[in-house]
């Protein structure tokens, strides 16, 4: 098992407790932060960065949230010059293909999950990282 430092954004309650549960049973060794959605994050991962602490590898961003949505955070995240690669899952209620593919021609973003999460999935996806 690798340790991984996980972020979930998303506004939902019951899928941050979802996807946490399934990611403690595939990846429990790192830490998981939370945010409720995309400026919160991004104000959370600048405060990180400025402590010089740790930063997630990996992300799982909501697109449909209040204050910024997944594509706000998107566009703002792929500003910053990190040195750090992160590696970025999409998870959304929209089963659009054209979100679909805009999700995916962000440079980090490596998958577009359609809600509801599985374990399988998530499984699948960490072994692509």
């Amino acid at each position: 098992m690798i340790k991984r430092n996980i972020c979930i954004i998303d506004d939902d309650p019951t899928n941050v407790l979802i996807t946490k549960a399934l990611l403690n049973l595939i990846d429990s060794q790192g830490f998981i932060l939370t945010y409720n959605d995309g400026k919160e994050a991004y104000d959370g991962l600048i405060e990180l960065c400025m402590n010089n602490e740790t930063i997630p590898e990996v992300y799982f961003l909501d697109i449909n949230m209040p204050i910024w949505d997944g594509w706000d955070f998107l566009d703002e995240i792929a500003k910053l010059n990190s040195q750090k690669q992160v590696s970025i899952f999409v998870l959304s209620s929209s089963n659009n293909p054209e979100d679909a593919a805009r999700a995916l021609t962000y440079q980090n973003v490596k998958s577009y999950i359609v809600k509801p999460v599985t374990l399988d999935v998530l499984k699948k996806e960490f072994d692509q990282i």
